[in-house]
């Protein structure tokens, strides 16, 4: 397993750790700027959304981490997970398979014990990050990811990806 696939393993599992977390219970009756708050009290730290294969997709609690040079985000519906990794210090176009530093570029949709995943040896995608600050990012997103293990099959389109995340 080359480096930049290990690393963005890692930071993905603590992505996917950490998104559970982020939903918190709040007394006030106002949530702070940014997020929304439901009837249970519970606060979001933004929103993550796609159409994959043609059917919608909204992240219950979506989760991002910007460490070393890479932002990672992650998000779940409570049935399919799906995460994100490029070597981003600043707007811009990212692409999955990257080149030079972005070559640990990646994306991952599991469901169950199977999972699809774009890197550089397979798949591919676009990350578009409109704004990167040290407490939020913003953009887009579309992959195509193939299957890499737990009896995945066919191919994940994600399409009209789009996050409002904060760190």
């Amino acid at each position: 397993m080359r480096f930049g696939q290990t690393h963005m393993i890692g930071i993905l599992a603590a992505v996917l750790l950490v998104a559970p977390a982020c939903g918190k219970k709040s007394n006030s009756p106002t949530s702070p700027s940014g997020s929304s708050s439901s009837s249970s009290g519970t606060v979001t730290q933004g929103t993550m959304t796609a159409s994959i294969n043609g059917t919608s997709w909204t992240s219950v609690v979506p989760a991002a981490v910007q460490t070393g040079g890479f932002v990672s985000l992650a998000g779940s519906d409570g049935v399919t997970t799906l995460a994100f990794l490029v070597a981003a210090t600043s707007p811009g176009t990212y692409t999955i398979p990257g080149t030079g530093s972005g070559i640990g570029n990646n994306a991952l949709i599991t469901v169950g014990g199977a999972s699809w995943t774009a890197t550089f040896a397979q798949g591919s995608g676009t990350v578009k990050i409109d704004t990167l600050t040290s407490t939020s990012v913003t953009g887009s997103f579309s992959f195509t990811l193939t299957p890499s293990s737990g009896g995945a099959t066919g191919t994940k389109t994600v399409t009209g990806g789009a996050f409002n995340v904060k760190f």
